[in-house]
């Protein structure tokens, strides 16, 4: 799925990149080559002969793999991959839990190696953008704004200045 349109701006993607949530997605499924093929479709909708495409991933079958491969051959468009989860795997608490599938990094190493393409864990990127990582809290969560508790007094300082002759 797509999470946010080209862009140039990396403190976009940060703030994107702190949110996730399986929420986000509109529908559930799993095909990476079908992502790529969509992110190459994007780039060239937008005039842009070259471009990066970041896929989000816990593991990548054979088969996509092999798709993938073949539409990355002419080198225009460049592939970085973020592991998502851990390898013991992970329970998300919502409406009722249910198993992650493991991060499987070796093999999403390995491809990154045969493809050329840049592979990071989801931590290592959220420790790149530290600045942006500060917006939120250890859930993830963004802070709220708190600042129209300031208007309350600034109404009483200029209440006197509505009136006629002040």
């Amino acid at each position: 799925h797509r999470l946010l349109p080209l862009n140039n701006d990396a403190a976009a993607s940060a703030t994107i990149i702190q949110a996730l949530q399986p929420e986000l997605m509109p529908a559930d499924g799993k095909n990476a080559a079908a992502a790529v093929a969509l992110g190459i479709r994007l780039l060239q909708q937008g005039r842009q002969p070259q471009g990066e495409i970041l896929l989000y991933s816990n593991q990548l079958s054979q088969h996509e793999q092999q798709q993938t491969l073949r539409m990355l051959q002419d080198r225009k468009h460049r592939l970085n991959i973020i592991g998502i989860g851990s390898k013991a795997g992970a329970v998300i608490q919502g409406d009722s839990q249910q198993q992650l599938s493991r991060l499987d990094e070796g093999g999403l190493k390995a491809f990154c190696r045969r493809a050329s393409c840049n592979y990071l864990h989801i931590q290592q990127v959220a420790r790149q953008y530290q600045p942006a990582a500060s917006k939120f809290d250890a859930n993830g969560n963004g802070r709220q704004d708190q600042g129209y508790w300031l208007l309350l007094p600034m109404l009483l300082l200029l209440a006197p200045l509505a009136r006629k002759g002040w």
